[in-house]
């Protein structure tokens, strides 16, 4: 994408409006490097990807946040490393509403996250149901896909997806 010649670029993901996409990069913010911070690129009247913004997180320096994920309700989940949270391993999955005047973070919570790494989320766009990976015991030893179920007050137990998805490769 021609707004992809700053830094590196990774984790595209477009809305599922289609109109916007966005992505992880390590490109500058002033004079801090981030490891991470999403940027959203807007697509223009012209069809044509406008220049990335960065958004406006609440997070420290040192903070990672990567493989953003977006649903209808412009809720992104994302693996990261946060110093806010006390993480449960090197990487847990959080959420928060891009356009909200005030972001707030929130973990996934306990049937989400563990002791061991959580992270490659993907959301329904209807916020129905999300896969993730993670290196949890009961797996093949790498990190394995997981799906759990949104209910009312909160996720489903996480279910492995199984031999046929996860290899011991």
């Amino acid at each position: 994408a021609t707004f992809s010649n700053e830094g590196d670029n990774w984790d595209p993901f477009p809305s599922p409006n289609g109109k916007y996409i966005i992505f992880s990069t390590n490109r500058s913010s002033s004079s801090t490097r981030w490891l991470g911070l999403p940027c959203v690129s807007q697509i223009g009247h012209d069809s044509t990807w406008q220049n990335p913004e960065m958004l406006k997180l609440p997070i420290t320096e040192g903070d990672a946040i990567y493989h953003p994920t977006i649903s209808d309700n412009n809720n992104m989940y994302f693996g990261g490393s946060l110093n806010e949270f006390s993480n449960l391993a090197t990487s847990d999955i959080y959420y928060c509403n891009i356009l909200e005047d005030s972001i707030v973070i929130t973990s996934a919570g306990p049937d989400i996250n563990t002791e061991y790494e959580e992270t490659h989320p993907f959301i329904a766009p209807d916020e129905s149901y999300i896969l993730f990976s993670s290196n949890r015991p009961g797996g093949s030893g790498k990190l394995d896909i997981y799906v759990s179920f949104a209910f009312k007050d909160g996720w489903s137990k996480p279910h492995n997806l199984g031999p046929k998805i996860n290899s011991y490769d």
